[in-house]
C-alpha cells in the first residue's frame, strides 16, 4: 500500500482528488449568483481554493522526496518537467488561441504568451495567462532548488532550507515591507517531504512539526490575502494527509478525479472561468445547471489532456532515460 514513490497509490489519488475538489469549490463558488446569510456564497468558500493549493504543495513535496531516493539528478528533473511542462504548454497555447478566436475569452499578446511558456509570468511585466499559473512557477522553482541541494554535496543541509526560507522572508518583510511568495510556500513542500521521510531519515520526525509551524506562521504573517485563514486550512491539510495516507483510505470517485487532477487544475480556470463569467450572470436558479455543464466539459477536456499529453510526455521522458541516463542511484 505504501511503497516508496508509487505511480498510482489510491490514498494519494484520493488526496489529489480532494485537493482539486477544494480548488473547484473555492474558485467556482465565487461565480455563484447567490447570497447566504447576507454574504455572497463565494465569500463563504473562498478559502477552499487556497486550502486545495496548499494540499497540492504537500503532495508534491511528498512525491518529490520519495522519487528522488532512487534516481540521479538529471532523471529526477527530466521526469518532473515531463510531467508538468507538456500539459502546461498545451494549456498556454489553448488560452492564446481561444483569446484570438472567441470574443469572451481574454486576449493576450505574443510577448505574454512566450513569457508564460518560459514560466516568466509575473516577471519583466509579463502578464499571467491564467490566475493559477503562479503556483506552477513555485513548483518549478521548488524542483530546481530541491535538485540543487539533494543531488549535490549540499544534501546534509536539506532540512535547513525551510528554516532559511522563513528567516529570509522575515528579514525581507522587516526591511522592505513585503515577502517573497515563493519563500512563503516553500516550507509546505518540506512538510510533504518530512511525511515521506518518516522512518527513513533521522531528521524527518523532528522536522515535520517544525515545517508545519513554519508554513502556518509564514502564511499568517506574510501572505497578502487571508493569511490566518490559510494557516488554519494548511494545518488541517497536513493532519488530513497524515490520516488518509497512513490509514490507507480510498474514496473511489475522488481517486479517479485525482488521476486527472493536474489537467483539471489547468483547465478549470482557462476554460471554466470564461464560460461561467459569460453565461452565468442573471441565470439565478438555473445557474447550477450551467455549473454542471462546465464541470463536465472541463472534466472531458482534462481527461483528453491527461491521456494524450500528460501520459505521452511521461512516456517520452522514459524513452530518453533508457537511452541517455543511468536511471537509478547506485548502492
Amino acid at each position: 500500500m505504501h511503497a516508496t514513490a508509487p505511480d498510482r497509490n489510491p490514498s494519494l489519488d484520493t488526496l489529489r482528488g480532494l485537493a482539486i475538489l477544494l480548488v473547484l469549490i473555492g474558485h467556482y463558488g465565487k461565480f455563484a449568483p447567490y447570497d447566504v446569510a447576507g454574504q455572497r456564497f463565494g465569500d463563504w468558500v473562498t478559502d477552499f481554493g487556497h486550502g486545495g493549493v496548499l494540499l497540492f504543495f504537500v503532495l508534491s513535496g511528498f512525491l518529490i522526496w520519495s522519487r528522488a531516493q532512487t534516481v540521479v539528478g538529471p532523471v529526477f528533473l527530466l521526469r518532473r518537467f515531463a510531467k508538468i511542462v507538456p500539459a502546461y504548454w498545451v494549456n498556454v497555447a489553448f488560452v492564446a488561441l481561444a483569446g484570438l478566436c472567441v470574443s469572451f475569452f481574454p486576449a493576450f499578446g505574443l510577448r505574454d504568451t512566450l513569457g508564460n511558456l518560459l514560466f516568466l509570468e509575473g516577471s519583466f511585466g509579463i502578464i499571467p495567462l491564467s490566475g493559477i499559473y503562479w503556483t506552477l512557477v513555485i513548483e518549478v522553482k521548488f524542483y530546481l532548488l530541491f535538485a540543487l541541494v539533494f543531488f549535490t554535496p549540499l544534501r546534509p543541509l536539506l532540512w535547513l532550507v525551510p528554516l532559511a526560507a522563513f528567516a529570509a522572508n522575515t528579514a525581507a518583510f522587516m526591511a522592505l515591507g513585503r515577502a517573497s511568495t515563493f519563500l512563503i510556500y516553500l516550507p509546505a513542500f518540506f512538510v510533504g517531504a518530512a511525511l515521506a521521510a518518516q522512518g527513513r531519515d533521522p531528521w524527518a520526525k523532528g522536522m515535520l512539526p517544525v515545517c508545519v509551524a513554519l508554513t502556518a506562521l509564514g502564511l499568517a504573517l506574510f501572505a497578502p490575502f487571508r493569511g490566518w485563514q490559510a494557516a488554519v486550512f494548511f494545518a488541517l491539510d497536513a493532519a488530513l494527509f497524515w490520516v488518509v495516507y497512513r490509514g490507507g483510505f480510498e474514496v473511489r470517485w475522488l481517486a479517479l478525479l485525482g488521476v486527472i487532477s493536474y489537467s483539471v487544475y489547468l483547465y478549470h480556470t482557462t476554460l471554466g472561468y470564461p464560460l461561467l463569467a459569460e453565461y452565468g450572470p442573471g441565470l439565478g436558479a438555473a445557474w447550477p445547471a450551467l455549473l454542471v455543464g462546465v464541470v463536465l466539459l472541463v472534466g472531458a477536456v482534462s481527461w483528453l489532456s491527461w491521456r494524450f499529453v500528460e501520459q505521452r510526455g511521461v512516456a517520452l521522458a522514459r524513452g530518453f532515460e533508457t537511452r541517455g541516463f543511468e536511471t537509478r542511484v547506485q548502492p
